[in-house]
């Protein structure tokens, strides 16, 4: 039979049958798959020839995917190269004072706003992550592929000292979380688990005994900022420190220093109560803090957090405490240096970012 160039082609099957067609569905040109001899048997057509020899065509029985396959090198999936990151500075216009801004600037690219941020940027924050932390920066950062010094984790690890104070253990007061599991006798200091009302010593932080730590705490509870169900009101044991001076309604100005800290290394510290400076015959220095206790904190802390400011207190024999620990970012300078903790806070990102 006649089929297109008017030539007859024949087929042949597995067992050796053949048969001539010039059906267009049987025409290997048009229908490749068609390889069942429907005239003699079942079997798979293996070979396709025009006994003219226009064309001959070696047809295989069919196989399995990964027979085909077999012995042919696939090419290799490579992922692709992780672009490094950005270390960049996230700030809040306003509450960054022009030195700190200025020193910002210098050793990092800075943004005061989140839609400026960009895919594999290492955050840091400057009193930026508050108040919507969670559905704030740190969505807009897991939305676009951006990394927080400090995550939302980080963060309320540093916020609440319930969660700080259990793995200092004996380098910080002890603290108690409701008036009644109060075991010992006073004085005692009373705050919000992240915030303080410090400069209102005698009416709202500081009880002499139980009775007023009663009273303390009902004022901290009616408190704009502590008060309802903002934060929970815990009790330490007051542990009276070196007295420079004092200050505003009674508050212990005492040798108190803040430190700033990141990746378990110490940037820098000095003086806490920078406000006092100019009223203190001789500003205490990072120098008193015996060598390798703000270490020692670090260590405990781990990988709890990564940007890390320790308030560190002296007792009057000098032995060290640990009066707080808060976030980097959301803690002001202090009497620290931005020039210093700007240029040793960009190596220390620099190194472990691995650039």
């Amino acid at each position: 039979m006649a089929f297109l160039d008017g030539r007859a082609h024949i087929f042949e099957c597995a067992v050796g049958h053949k048969w001539e067609s010039g059906d267009r569905q049987h025409h290997p040109k048009y229908d490749p798959y068609s390889r069942r001899c429907c005239h003699a048997c079942d079997a798979l057509c293996v070979k396709m020839t025009c006994p003219e020899g226009c064309w001959g065509l070696e047809r295989s029985l069919w196989k399995p995917p990964h027979e085909l396959f077999k012995g042919i090198a696939r090419p290799r999936r490579t992922r692709p190269k992780k672009m490094p990151m950005r270390p960049v500075v996230l700030y809040r216009p306003g509450d960054m004072e022009e030195p700190e801004l200025k020193a910002a600037r210098k050793h990092f690219t800075t943004f005061h706003q989140r839609t400026a941020l960009q895919r594999n940027d290492f955050v840091v924050g400057r009193y930026s992550v508050l108040p919507f932390f969670k559905d704030g920066i740190q969505a807009d950062c897991d939305y676009i592929g951006a990394e927080l010094i400090n995550n939302f984790r980080q963060h309320n690890y540093l916020a609440d000292m319930r969660n700080w104070v259990e793995d200092l253990r004996e380098l910080t007061p002890k603290t108690w979380y409701r008036l009644e599991d109060i075991d010992e006798e006073g004085p005692y200091v009373l705050k919000g688990k992240t915030n303080s009302r410090k400069f209102d010593w005698k009416t709202h932080m500081f009880a002499q005994d139980r009775e007023e730590a009663g009273k303390v705490f009902w004022r901290l509870a009616t408190d704009g900022l502590i008060g309802g169900e903002k934060q929970d009101i815990y009790i330490r044991k007051y542990v009276p420190l070196r007295k420079l001076m004092d200050g505003m309604n009674g508050l212990p100005v005492s040798a108190e220093f803040r430190f700033f800290t990141a990746f378990r290394k110490v940037i820098c510290g000095g003086f806490y109560w920078s406000n006092y400076v100019d009223d203190l015959p001789q500003v205490p220095t990072i120098s008193d803090v015996p060598a390798g206790f703000v270490e020692s904190v670090l260590e405990r802390i781990g990988s709890q957090a990564d940007f890390v400011v320790v308030d560190v207190g002296l007792k009057p024999d000098g032995e060290p405490i640990v009066v707080e620990l808060n976030d980097g970012q959301m803690s002001g300078l202090s009497n620290n240096d931005p020039e210093e903790l700007y240029a040793g806070l960009r190596i220390v990102v620099d190194e472990k970012l691995g650039r």
